[in-house]
Parts: C-alpha cells; structure tokens; sequence
C-alpha cells in the first residue's frame, strides 16, 4: 500500500512526541524504520516488554512498558507527556487466548480502557490496531459499517477494545488489518511469510488450509498508512490491508514462486484438520474504499508486494 504522503513526507510535526507501543514488535520496528526513512524529527517514544530490540535510532527514546500494569502507563504518559500515539501493543497468538481469556481480555481490551482515558486526560490523538478477526468470514466483503460478530476470544476483545476506545475518545481512529508479514530484526515473534520461506528452503512438508481467505498485510506499507493518519488525524474506522484476499494454500504457493522455491511440499488441507484449539472465520474479505479516498492508499496485490519484500530482504 502507498499513500500520496510518501513522496513528500511533510506532514509530521517537527517536534512531536509520537508514543509506539509494541516497539519490539514487527509493525513497532517497521515504524520505527518509516520514521527513519522520512528523516523525521518527531520525538518518538518507544515502549515495549524487556529490553529494545531491533532498529535504533537518535530520535528514539526507548523504555520497558508492560500495559498490563494501569500504575506504570499513567506514570509512563505523567512523565513524558506524548502528543500522538501508535497503539499496536497487543496479544495476538489467537490460540494463546482461547487458552488464556483473561489474560487476553487484560491486555487486548482492559489496557485499551486505560490507554483511552489516558488519552483523554492529556489530549492525545490515537491509532488503535484491530483487526479482520472481528468479524465471522461468512458475509464477506466486509466495509467499515458491517456488524461485528467475532467467533473467538481474541477476536471478541479486539471488538470489545473499538467500542470502549470510541466511547472515550470518539475523535480517534482505529485500523482494522489482516494477517501481518514483513522483517524486523529480532521481532518478537515470526511471520507468515518468514515462516514459510524458512520452511521452505528446509524442504518441509506444509499443510495450509484452503478453506480460509484473508488480505495478508506488508507491515512497511501498513506503517506507511499509521504515518499518514497521524499526520491527517481522521476519524473513526478504517480497512487497512492487501489487495486480494487469499487462502493461506495460495500464499504459500506465491511466497514459493518468489522466492524461487520448490512448492512440492506443500499440501491443501482443511481448517478442521489443522488442531487449531481456537475457531477461524472463513473468508475475511476487508473492502478498503474508505482509506483509499480519505487517506489516499492503494494497496498492491499480495505477489507484488512479495517482489518488494524479498528485494528489501536481499539488500539488507
């Protein structure tokens, strides 16, 4: 996805104080390396759990947050007073929460309440990330109007935290996206695609499901998107993610062909056989009109997007 503000990149203040959370994670450090790229001079304020990991640069001032802990984000905002905020902060295995809802309603939805009336006190503007989970997959396409319906605990609470953070702060705006790929040194955790190439070039055999369909996510142009909001500060809901929509058996087989990799091994199957202990929706076709006439995106097809990806991989 590109925006008519990449060219320019004019639009964020000199001098703000831009607060990430989430920085250790894939779109925290693809923000990060948007900022750089812009040679920005924003003030940003990058939290995340343990120490930093992945890019650093002059204007990032770096500090442990855990958001499950109200105390520490209030003394957090008390302290360094930031103007904008990135929300990606988030617990995202979705099997972990089925196994573990309360944990997940703490950090997916409680810390957003709390975030929220931070916000509110102080006067900053938020981006809040939800995702495609909030809806069942069986109405598809889905715009920004659709009723929500999730059909597991993750989904639930990230549907939970768009209703509470718009009742506190209904000038703020929230990105719905799909499934996230991109590199990010020492990232947290691993992606969809870095997973399937690893797997890959080891010649293991894979099982993708070809009974469910998503609009995989570049982290770099959804960063690009998160700069542009900050910048604008619209209002509301936005769809924010790839083109097409795709079942992960047809991204692996784009994934093998761009990398130039052997796609013998990978196998279709179906959802139910895959020992998944949360529920999946089907097909979680996000519409995307709305970002494209108010923030000015487009969004490539996921192959595309692939060609950019594995150049940026090989020149790093």
């Amino acid at each position: 996805m590109t925006t008519s503000n990449q060219k320019h990149h004019s639009g964020l203040a000199p001098g703000l104080r831009l607060w990430i959370t989430g920085s250790n994670g894939l779109l925290g450090q693809r923000l990060i390396q948007a900022l750089c790229k812009r040679n920005t001079r924003v003030e940003c304020l990058a939290t995340s759990r343990g120490p930093q990991r992945g890019f650093r640069a002059p204007f990032v001032r770096y500090e442990s947050l855990d958001i499950g802990h109200k105390d520490a984000l209030k003394a957090f905002v008390e302290r360094h007073r930031p103007e904008a905020l990135i929300h990606t902060a988030a617990m995202t295995k979705v099997d972990e929460c089925e196994v573990n809802p309360e944990v997940c309603r703490l950090y997916n939805q409680e810390a957003v309440q709390w975030i929220s009336e931070l916000c509110a006190q102080y006067g900053i503007y938020m981006l809040h990330i939800s995702t495609d989970f909030v809806f069942p997959g069986r109405e598809a396409p889905y715009d920004e109007e659709a009723t929500p319906a999730p059909v597991n605990v993750y989904g639930h609470a990230k549907w939970q935290s768009e209703q509470i953070m718009q009742s506190i702060l209904p000038k703020s705006v929230i990105f719905r996206t799909s499934l996230m790929y991109g590199y990010a040194p020492a990232a947290s955790r691993e992606n969809v695609v870095l997973w399937l190439v690893n797997a890959l070039s080891r010649g293991e055999k894979l099982r993708m499901a070809v009974d469910q369909w998503r609009c995989p996510a570049w982290a770099d142009e959804f960063a690009e998107a998160c700069l542009t909001a900050i910048e604008r500060r619209p209002e509301g809901i936005f769809n924010v993610c790839g083109a097409n929509c795709l079942s992960p058996y047809e991204m692996a087989h784009q994934v093998a062909e761009v990398w130039d990799l052997d796609a013998k091994n990978i196998e279709p199957t179906s959802m139910h056989k895959l020992s998944q202990v949360a529920r999946r929706p089907t097909r979680i076709h996000l519409k995307w009109d709305k970002a494209r006439t108010q923030l000015n995106c487009t969004f490539p097809v996921f192959i595309d997007s692939l060609v950019r990806f594995k150049a940026q991989m090989d020149a790093e």
